[in-house]
């Protein structure tokens, strides 16, 4: 029994170990096209405001990469890896409507649904906030990107936890991973109505 268990026990952590490499894989694959196919939504929705006529526009991203066995019993050398976003421009909607002579009429912008300014793109820093955990203890000596103090937030209870979540931009510190001050729901609009229903421009995003 010995000698069978220590035949049978390395083949099955092998076997294991195989199996989970894979599911890595699969991971990496799925990351990947994750943000490719966002850059790839960017790139058609950005389209409707440079366009002139893009009816027929493609937008078509590649991505390679090699995948590499982390065992000597994989070597099956280098696996090559090719992924791809394909997908008309975006151009709006013909609604049969006459347009408005304005520069920012036919502009979108970004809005958070507690926010009070708008973007010019999803990637500024306030709509994509960059969380960290850290101990509670360390909160006094830390300081956000602006040189401000972390202070405790309004929205979620103190539970009194040793860890605690901050952002890079903001001022709060706080005890719930979900508080809604660390999320953002985020709405596309015409840059003439943001204005119109009282929203400023973002510091962060708008020069």
């Amino acid at each position: 029994m010995t000698i069978e268990a220590a035949l049978a026990l390395p083949i099955f952590i092998f076997f294991m170990l195989s199996v989970l490499y894979v599911f890595q894989i699969i991971h990496v694959q799925a990351q990947s096209y994750q943000a490719l196919h966002q850059e790839g939504n960017r790139i058609a929705f950005s389209a409707y405001g440079e366009r002139e006529d893009q009816t027929d526009s493609i937008v078509s991203l590649t991505e390679s990469y090699r995948i590499h066995p982390f065992m000597w019993w994989q070597d099956f050398g280098q696996l090559r890896v090719e992924q791809q976003y394909y997908a008309h421009a975006w151009v709006g909607y013909d609604l049969g409507v006459e347009t408005v002579d304005d520069e920012d009429a036919g502009e979108y912008v970004y809005i958070a649904e507690t926010g009070s300014v708008y973007h010019l793109t999803d990637l500024c820093s306030y709509l994509n906030l960059s969380v960290t955990e850290v101990l509670r203890t360390t909160i006094p000596s830390l300081r956000n990107d602006s040189g401000a103090r972390y202070y405790p937030c309004e929205r979620c209870p103190d539970t009194g936890s040793a860890m605690v979540y901050i952002t890079s931009q903001g001022n709060r510190h706080h005890s719930d991973r979900n508080c809604s001050g660390l999320k953002r729901t985020v709405t596309t609009i015409l840059k003439s109505e943001a204005i119109e229903q009282g929203y400023g421009g973002c510091s962060r995003c708008v020069r």
